[in-house]
């Protein structure tokens, strides 16, 4: 059992009346059920991270929100219906603004009725007017750690990262949250902005999964030969926009080419849908 859970209590119990139910496990679970398929939107939010799950019962996970430039308002206003403009939970993997920023944008439009982080905040004006959002429209904030599994159906989400009391972790985006997500017969990993030090912790016990979204936009600190070497995803996602980093570095890519991965980019392609069925993930253009 999870440090979270204790100390949050309270919160899930009265959680469990909305969207959760809770077990002494540390797990979560949507009310209603799973049938069909599930689609996972890449979002072309430009230099930044934003993926969207939608459920066939309408259940909707936000992973990120990219920066604060109109492009995550813009796709996610292109995807959901206009009478149902509610994100049921938000994952926010880590303080920086390239992942978080895009909520300045869409918050008084959608609402986000829950938010998962890891509890790791930074000293920014960004991440203050974050905070006040979450207060000023009431939105409910669950701190998670390695271990702990939110489940919709049969669809799982694993926190594989970070471990508990990772407040002493000097680098923002190494202590940021990594989730296995599993269904459909099909298992996808999001990274945010781990660094080579971190995969190395998560080698043991992943083994293959079909779809990666690559690390920190492709940086070359990152997405190593070994990770690469034990994952061995079949679909690779790079969510990337304009920069002065050289993302993606030549290297990420030769390297995730070497393990017969297909690489797709939202600065090349826009934002991608991935259908999820009976084992399968097939790849559509958005528009």
């Amino acid at each position: 059992m999870h440090n979270f859970i204790s100390h949050n209590l309270k919160t899930i119990l009265m959680l469990c009346t909305l969207l959760f139910v809770f077990d002494a496990y540390g797990t979560y679970a949507f009310f209603k059920p799973h049938i069909g398929s599930t689609d996972i939107y890449f979002l072309d939010v430009g230099q930044g991270d934003g993926e969207l799950i939608v459920f066939p019962s309408g259940g909707k996970i936000l992973i990120d929100a990219g920066p604060a430039n109109g492009r995550a308002a813009r796709e996610l206003g292109s995807i959901l219906s206009p009478w149902d403009r509610v994100i049921d939970l938000a994952i926010f993997t880590h303080p920086e603004e390239d992942h978080f920023g895009g909520i300045f944008d869409f918050y008084h439009r959608i609402q986000i009725s829950t938010i998962l982080s890891s509890g790791i905040g930074k000293e920014s004006d960004g991440f203050k007017k974050f905070q006040e959002i979450i207060a000023e429209k009431n939105i409910k904030e669950i701190t998670v750690a390695k271990g702990d599994v939110i489940r919709h159906g049969g669809a799982s989400m694993k926190i594989v990262w970070p471990e508990k009391n990772m407040e002493r972790q000097s680098a923002v985006n190494d202590a940021g949250i990594v989730v296995m997500f599993e269904t459909e017969g099909t298992r996808t990993i999001f990274t945010g902005d781990i660094s080579e030090s971190v995969e190395k912790k998560l080698m043991d016990g992943i083994g293959d999964i079909d779809i990666l979204k690559v690390s920190h936009h492709g940086s070359k600190y990152s997405s190593t030969n070994e990770f690469l070497r034990v994952l061995r995803p079949e679909l690779a996602f790079i969510e990337v926009g304009k920069n002065s980093y050289g993302h993606p570095t030549k290297e990420v890519l030769e390297r995730i080419t070497a393990v017969g991965s297909r690489i797709f980019r939202t600065d090349m392609e826009g934002t991608m849908r991935v259908g999820l069925y009976d084992g399968k993930a097939d790849v559509y253009a958005f528009r």
